[in-house]
């Protein structure tokens, strides 16, 4: 049975270079490839000349701007997007299995399955990610306000100055 993170694993693959896509781009057969593969691909073609696709052959006209100015592919980008957030949500050694019950081995500092948390964490501190996050929370609040208390100080900082330019 296919899980979702596999089919997004198989729509986020650039068929050249195989690996997960890097700013993703759409020929107008809407084949998606790697800016970095495609540019490698069409290396020797000016803006203007005629290419073919690498999968399917469908002939098209490099753009004025080179192969970078090929739409890039949005709902790829999402999926990618997507698909980064299943495997945060996968146990770190079982990526194929989506975790049922969400800890963190403080010890590793890594995400488990039920699995792993009985066999190779049993006397490793762990916690559920939810507390995890439950910690983490007040430091990020303290951590705003300090942000926002910066930038506030920054815009009168630029308010005096812009009064003592005019």
């Amino acid at each position: 049975m296919e899980t979702a993170s596999s089919v997004t694993t198989e729509l986020t693959t650039c068929p050249i270079c195989r690996d997960p896509f890097t700013n993703p781009k759409s020929l107008p057969c809407l084949h998606v490839f790697c800016l970095k593969c495609i540019e490698g691909v069409f290396r020797d073609k000016s803006p203007g000349n005629t290419a073919s696709c690498p999968v399917c052959r469908q002939e098209f006209q490099i753009p004025s701007d080179g192969v970078g100015g090929l739409r890039h592919h949005f709902m790829v980008q999402q999926l990618l997007e997507l698909n980064r957030h299943l495997q945060e949500s996968s146990c770190n050694k079982h990526k194929d299995k989506e975790i049922e019950l969400y800890c963190q081995c403080h010890d590793c500092k890594e995400n488990i399955c039920v699995r792993c948390l009985s066999i190779e964490h049993r006397s490793h501190n762990s916690v559920e990610i939810p507390e995890v996050a439950d910690s983490f929370r007040p430091r990020i609040n303290d951590d705003d306000k300090q942000i926002v208390s910066a930038i506030s100080s920054v815009r009168e900082q630029l308010e005096q100055t812009n009064q003592v330019a005019a």
